[in-house]
C-alpha cells in the first residue's frame, strides 16, 4: 500500500472502515492504520510482529487487562487474500501497551527503539501527572508536530524522485533565524 493511501470498504451494516499506510521513521517500517467508528486501531498481529514478540502472549496480556480490554477489537482487514478479521487495538490504547512489554522479550533489534519510547512514555506521563504541560498546549503541538513530519515526508519523496529542492511550508522564512 502507498503511503497516505486510502483503502475503504463497508461493514457491518454500512459502516466503512478505512485502512492507511503510516510510515515509523524511527522504525524504518510501514504499520497500517485502521479508522473504524471514528476511532483509530492499530493491527495487533502487525505489532507484534515489528517487535519480535508473541503475538498470542501479547494479545491474551491485552484482553485480560480490564484498562485495555474495551480497546481492543476484531476488524475486518482487507488483505491480499481479501477482507479477514484481525485483533486492532485503539491508538489511545498504545502507550499503555507499549508500557507492559518486557524489552527482554523483543527481536534485539527493536529493544533499543522499544526502550527510548517507553522513556519517553514515562517523561510524557511524568509530566502530564505533575502538571508540568498544559493539555491544551500539548495538543497544539503534536498537530503543528503531525503537520511538519507529513512536511517531510513529502519533502523527503520528492528527493527521491530526483527533486531535490527542499521547499519550506507556507509561513516559514530562510532568511530569518
Amino acid at each position: 500500500m502507498a503511503p497516505h493511501e486510502d483503502r475503504r470498504f463497508a461493514f457491518m451494516g454500512g459502516t466503512t472502515v478505512v485502512q492507511q499506510s503510516l510510515y515509523l521513521a524511527s522504525w524504518g517500517v510501514n504499520l497500517t492504520v485502521v479508522l473504524y467508528n471514528g476511532h483509530r486501531y492499530f493491527i495487533i498481529k502487525q505489532v507484534c510482529s515489528l517487535l519480535g514478540v508473541g503475538y498470542d502472549n501479547q494479545l491474551d496480556a491485552l484482553r485480560e487487562r480490564e484498562l485495555l480490554e474495551d480497546m481492543v477489537m476484531k476488524l475486518p482487514i482487507n488483505t491480499s487474500k481479501g477482507i479477514r478479521d484481525a485483533w486492532c487495538i485503539k491508538l489511545e490504547a498504545i502507550a499503555a501497551w507499549m508500557l507492559i512489554i518486557s524489552d527482554r522479550r523483543v527481536r534485539s533489534e527493536s529493544r533499543p527503539n522499544l526502550l527510548k519510547l517507553q522513556r519517553d512514555l514515562m517523561v510524557a506521563a511524568r509530566r502530564a501527572m505533575f502538571g508540568e504541560v498544559d493539555a491544551a498546549s500539548v495538543q497544539q503541538e503534536v498537530q503543528d508536530l503531525r503537520h511538519f513530519a507529513w512536511f517531510l515526508e513529502s519533502q523527503i519523496v520528492a528527493m527521491q524522485r530526483g527533486q531535490p529542492r527542499l521547499l519550506l511550508p507556507e509561513g516559514d522564512d530562510e532568511g530569518e533565524g
